[in-house]
């Protein structure tokens, strides 16, 4: 009897990581389909954007999976930072969804928020923008390709009041669009 009960416990112990094996192998198999090394790519892009504020060079990082990208990227806004002198920067992360994907040519949904500031003199406290965007973006390519994106979305502005002695906050809406040209590697 109590060799039954040992060779009961061996086999509950040899049961239980047969049983996380095959949860593991199904994890893992959905991470391969979904990050796997034969569906992404990686790509550098350059764009000039029009926002509401300024117009926008920037630079930016793709990572493509089968339909989803994620991009992230650095623009400085040209009038203010070229003509005007002051730093006008722009840091962006974004989401896009390849809902309709057909030889060279995508097209799909995208969210992307971003963050910018400016300070408007040497004593001034700087003017910080929060954006939240939606809307479309597609692309036309296989390594080089050509796109753009139409955004339009919620702006909340932060700024310092010298009547008032301190920051206050709005809202407003805006848009976005751009030119982009990208190359994957």
């Amino acid at each position: 009897m109590q060799k039954m009960s040992e060779n009961l416990i061996s086999s509950k112990i040899l049961v239980s990581p047969l049983r996380y094996s095959k949860a593991m192998r199904v994890a893992m198999t959905f991470i391969l389909i979904h990050f796997g090394s034969f569906s992404q790519t990686h790509s550098i892009s350059t764009s000039v954007a029009i926002t509401r504020f300024d117009i926008f060079h920037s630079v930016g990082y793709l990572y493509d999976t089968n339909r989803c990208s994620y991009s992230a990227g650095f623009a400085y806004g040209i009038n203010r930072t070229v003509f005007q002198q002051k730093l006008f920067p722009r840091f962006t992360v974004g989401f896009h969804y390849s809902a309709l994907k057909k030889n060279r040519f995508e097209l799909g949904p995208v969210i992307s928020y971003s963050f910018s500031f400016l300070k408007y003199t040497s004593s001034s406290k700087s003017t910080i923008w929060n954006e939240l965007n939606t809307g479309f973006s597609w692309s036309f390519g296989k390594r080089w390709k050509v796109g753009q994106s139409f955004l339009v979305g919620y702006v909340g502005q932060s700024h310092y009041s010298t009547i008032q002695q301190k920051r206050t906050i709005g809202s407003t809406w805006g848009y976005y669009t751009d030119l982009k040209l990208s190359y994957a590697f």
